[in-house]
């Protein structure tokens, strides 16, 4: 998949955890409340000021994603990068696992960290670490084989517009321009 393009350069990126919650009240007037087990990861994006002729390469490129609803690979600042090193799964992960053991040390592994498995593009978040093992959310989506990398650094989302037209806004004192994305991950 095409990355977004490195005209486009991130000002701000902020990334929701979208996990659907159903709640009512029973006749007893109990609060009922049931997590799906679904997640995605919802990504809204700022450009810096772009010159125009940057402004129309990634307006372009956007475009022809929109048109024929291709997804976007986005790496973002922080968010992609950590100090950890990448590791290798000992153990298999069935589907609604949300812990991993690896063949070396995690001690680099920080929480609130993103990752991904080698066979996956679903991202996830350390949630806890201990031995040679750390917790995770979501719950797997898919099976991770032992053996298989456990990818902390230039962590990619694979994402596709929101369902609303582009936008941007251009400034009528300088020819600069701010592109806004709205994305979700595509599961």
């Amino acid at each position: 998949m095409p990355l977004l393009p490195e005209e486009y350069g991130i000002e701000s990126a902020r990334v929701q955890n979208n996990s659907p919650v159903t709640t009512s009240e029973s006749q007893s007037l109990i609060y009922l409340q049931r997590k799906t087990p679904s997640q995605r990861w919802d990504i809204s994006l700022r450009s810096t000021l772009l010159t125009p002729d940057d402004a129309d390469a990634v307006w372009g490129f956007m475009a022809a994603r929109e048109q024929d609803l291709q997804l976007i690979d986005v790496r973002l600042p922080r968010y992609s990068y950590s100090d950890a090193t990448d590791k290798t799964t000992s153990t298999t992960g069935a589907i609604g696992d949300t812990n991993i053991t690896t063949t070396g040390s995690v001690a680099d592994v920080k929480v609130g960290k993103f990752f991904q498995f080698g066979g996956h593009s679903k991202v996830y978040v350390v949630t806890s670490v201990g031995g040679g093992n750390f917790d995770f959310a979501p719950a797997l989506r898919r099976t991770v084989t032992s053996g298989e990398t456990i990818t902390f650094n230039d962590v990619t989302w694979s994402c596709k517009l929101r369902g609303r037209p582009l936008e941007f806004n251009a400034s009528a004192d300088t020819d600069s321009v701010r592109i806004d994305l709205d994305l979700v991950e595509a599961l």
